[in-house]
């Protein structure tokens, strides 16, 4: 309970302090001890199996320390860390296969480029701040690095992944990153591929 009394101040009939009980904080306690009792009879109705001693501790340490086990709000970062950490679980929609490692690393390189710009811009960022001009400044940001065009449109499209996986989820419900403006930006490259006859004759 965390709380401590000598034994002839507590009454084991009452399961509270004795009635001639006298110290400072006696009114205080008795308030608590008597929250606690409510609070664990509570929790035994909801109780679908026997109580032991490892629920009581539980019940008891969540009335002593609530916010220990008040849930924490998902942030875009946080969100991002654990699609990243899932991602070799996740399935390809348009595939029915497993994610592949190529896209993975791109998971990692695009997370890795978002924290670097929170950390350039002293800004944590969050859903809230994924719109036009951070979209502007993001792409600014990553064409300093020396990234090409068409590898900065590949980090806008990974974006767009984890945001709408979170918008699907429920978690994010700022859609400013759907604009047509908020697009992954390309430049015609120039590849040289072999003929078949040219791979023939290397191999």
């Amino acid at each position: 309970t965390g709380l401590e009394v000598l034994p002839h101040q507590f009454s084991n009939e009452t399961h509270t302090l004795n009635k001639q009980t006298k110290y400072k904080d006696k009114t205080k306690d008795k308030k608590y001890l008597n929250g606690l009792e409510l609070e664990i009879l509570e929790a035994h109705k909801e109780l679908k199996t026997t109580p032991n001693a490892e629920w009581l501790n539980t019940v008891i340490d969540k009335y002593r320390f609530p916010d220990k086990y008040k849930e924490k709000p998902v942030t875009l970062f946080s969100f991002i860390q654990e699609f990243v950490d899932n991602a070799s679980h996740r399935i390809n929609p348009k595939t029915s296969k497993p994610v592949s490692y190529k896209m993975i690393r791109e998971y990692h390189a695009t997370f890795g480029y978002l924290k670097e710009y929170a950390a350039a811009t002293g800004k944590e960022l969050d859903f809230n701040d994924i719109d036009l001009d951070f979209y502007d400044s993001f792409k600014s940001f990553l064409e300093k690095t020396g990234l090409a065009l068409n590898t900065v449109g590949k980090k806008i499209t990974v974006l767009k992944i984890f945001l709408n996986e979170a918008t699907a989820r429920g978690l994010n419900d700022n859609l400013k990153y759907q604009s047509t403006r908020f697009r992954a930006v390309t430049e015609q490259s120039e590849n040289i591929y072999l003929s078949v006859q040219e791979l023939e004759t290397i191999t």
